[in-house]
């Protein structure tokens, strides 16, 4: 990986040349009420979690429900048969 060392941080050059030059494609992600309080990505899967009780599956377009309370966090476990862990 091409990668820039600023201090701690380090930034991929091909990433962010991608989006000075309108290489990357971006979308708006919609579909929770309320903030989000994490995103992961697994496989082919963007999932976020949310105050709104629910997780969203961005790239498929399926949403869970039935938290009684809050999503903070959402794990993504990549095996033979893939897992959300949300609490």
């Amino acid at each position: 990986m091409d990668v820039d060392q600023h201090g701690d941080l380090k930034v991929n050059k091909n990433l962010v040349e991608g989006l000075s030059k309108g290489r990357m494609k971006c979308i708006d992600l919609t579909g929770h009420r309320h903030c989000i309080t994490g995103l992961v990505v697994g496989r082919d899967y963007l999932l976020g979690s949310s105050f709104d009780k629910a997780v969203h599956d961005f790239t498929h377009v399926h949403s869970f429900t039935g938290h009684e309370h809050r999503v903070m966090a959402v794990v993504f476990v990549d095996e033979e048969q893939p897992l959300c862990i949300t609490w």
